[in-house]
């Protein structure tokens, strides 16, 4: 009797760690899943800006919406480590500059010509 009134005190003494930390990995879940979508939406909306400024064809589109997805979810991690504002900036100026070596691959170089100053544009609009 007294094995069974202790394992029924400790089912009740832990069962709310346990739903907490069920809790905890929901709320870490729901996060994860609005930040994949905010992502996914800049990419998105960052690709169809490119595609109309630069008359990318359907190949290009997609090559860039893969890799503006990288893109953004490097700088998504970056802004999640908190670091000063400088080296933010710096480490987002590297993450650009590798993005930008991936695009040449993909533009023509019509298309590149026009895309530095247009990119550049926005990027300093975002304080980069």
């Amino acid at each position: 009797m007294k094995k069974i009134l202790f394992f029924a005190f400790f089912l009740v003494a832990f069962a709310p760690l346990v739903s907490y930390a069920q809790l905890g990995n929901i709320a870490k879940n729901l996060i994860t899943a609005e930040a994949n979508k905010l992502i996914t939406k800049k990419a998105t909306d960052f690709t169809n800006s490119l595609s109309k400024e630069l008359t990318l064809d359907k190949d290009q589109n997609s090559k860039v919406q893969q890799a503006s997805m990288d893109q953004f979810t490097q700088l998504h991690n970056l802004e999640a480590k908190k670091l000063p504002a400088a080296e933010q900036k710096t480490q987002a100026q590297g993450i650009f500059a590798k993005y930008d070596a991936q695009i040449k691959t993909i533009l023509t170089v019509a298309q590149f010509t026009k895309y530095g100053p247009y990119v550049q544009t926005l990027r300093t609009a975002l304080g980069y």
